[in-house]
Formats: structure tokens, sequence, C-alpha cells
């Protein structure tokens, strides 16, 4: 999916500028891979007796597993146009959590810079 090696350029150009700055501290970058559809979307599930259930939804999460995003699997937002503005103002809202988390737990924010990559990382 283009989508996903789109977010994957944006991080490695991200990481190639952070590695060329002379700072003491780090910027984070998130990049969400969405794709924005016209037409219905809908949520596929199967009853406890083996019966396809459908219901209609405004997006959806998918996982797509591809290391074509270099990662094991790369997580992909699917959003109906008519809900693209409360996506975005979700993901706002989740950013805005995100950074004040970070300020208030910055010890174990910054943890992750001073482990080790799992192996499955690497």
């Amino acid at each position: 999916m283009q989508v996903a090696n789109a977010c994957r350029v944006q991080a490695l150009s991200a990481d190639e500028r952070q590695g060329n700055a002379d700072v003491d501290f780090a910027d984070a970058f998130v990049f969400i891979a969405v794709v924005v559809i016209d037409g219905d979307l809908y949520d596929v599930t199967l009853s406890k007796d083996g019966e396809i259930q459908t219901k209609s939804v405004e997006r959806q999460l998918v996982m797509w597993r591809n290391p074509a995003g270099g990662r094991p699997f790369t997580l992909i937002h699917v959003v109906r146009r008519s809900s693209l503005r409360k996506f975005a103002v979700d993901l706002h809202a989740a950013s805005d959590a995100l950074v004040k988390w970070c300020g208030i737990n910055s010890k174990s924010a910054l943890k992750i810079f001073e482990d080790k990559p799992a192996a499955s990382d690497k």
C-alpha cells in the first residue's frame, strides 16, 4: 500500500534531519497512514453460529501485515470522506493527550530511548 510506504519515507526523512541536527533533544514525529474513501465502509464479523454480520461504520483500523511499510505490520486508518473532519479532530485530541502524558511522565516517555531494541525490531 502506497500510504504505508509514504509514512515510512517521511519517518526516514525525519530521522535523517534529526540525526544531522546539532541539538541535545529529539523531536517526536508521528506519521499516520490514512485512506479516505467516498463509498460505504463496513465492519464484517462472524456470529457465534458462523453467520456473516455486517455493520456500517464511519472508519476502521486495518492492521496490514506486510513488511513494505518497514515493520512486520502497519496500522492503516480507513475513513469515509464524510467523517474526515471528526477523524482529524479526534487525532488532534489524541496527540494533545499524548504530549500531556509525556510531560507528566517524562522519565517513562524517555525510557524507550535508553532500552535496547527488541530482536523483533531489528
